[in-house]
């Protein structure tokens, strides 16, 4: 499926992330609401010697 965004061509990616299953939290409107979460969340990494304004910040 291609989109265009202000006359730019590209093709929507996918998340590589693997869901778990969803479960339903609720309805709305006669639909139910489901929740999605990551089997494996990435991690991030911290920057290592971030200074704000001369200060060290954790």
């Amino acid at each position: 499926m291609g989109l265009i965004y202000r006359g730019v061509k590209y093709e929507p990616t996918q998340s590589p992330i693997a869901m778990a299953e969803a479960e339903v939290i609720g309805r709305y409107r006669g639909a139910a609401l489901k929740r999605r979460t990551p089997k494996h969340a990435p991690t991030k990494h911290r920057v290592q010697g971030l200074k704000y304004r001369g200060v060290d910040v954790k």
